[in-house]
């Protein structure tokens, strides 16, 4: 895993024992790469950045499907998801600090497995994304 993906996935998964997330404490570079990766995902799933920023105060809207795509975009841009709609925590919990894992690792494990049925990748990565959110409303994170 590179050190962005690693670093996106600690944000995404980790911010789920942080009080707030605050955009401020990114470093110019992680701004950077978070903007290429957002404008890679909105290219490639066409979702609007009114949907998108619903997200970010955490607005679920249902019945978008590109919102839907943005979400597994970032998800397998990152490599928290496969082509295939797999969702490999482990993988994910290389990224984040020991003190943290268990926690999360719970939480991520209940999420997955809620979904991991599902076939259509885009809808199972918006609702895990939805699911982590419900688990610790205070922590969630969207770029």
């Amino acid at each position: 895993m590179s050190q962005f993906t690693k670093y996106f996935v600690f944000l995404l998964c980790a911010s789920s024992t942080l009080a707030m997330f605050d955009e401020s404490t990114l470093s110019d570079d992680m701004k950077k790469m978070f903007k290429i990766l957002h404008d890679i995902c909105v290219n490639q799933s066409g979702a609007s950045e009114a949907l998108i920023n619903k997200l970010k105060i955490a607005e679920f809207p249902e019945g978008d499907k590109n919102i839907k795509c943005y979400v597994k975009c970032l998800l397998v841009q990152t490599g928290a998801m496969d082509l295939q709609g797999n969702i490999d925590v482990e993988a994910a919990m290389d990224a984040i600090p020991d003190a943290l894992k268990d926690g999360i690792r719970v939480g991520a494990q209940h999420c997955v497995a809620k979904f991991d049925h599902m076939t259509d990748h885009c809808q199972k990565a918006y609702l895990l994304v939805q699911c982590l959110y419900e688990v610790d409303a205070e922590a969630y994170m969207m770029v």
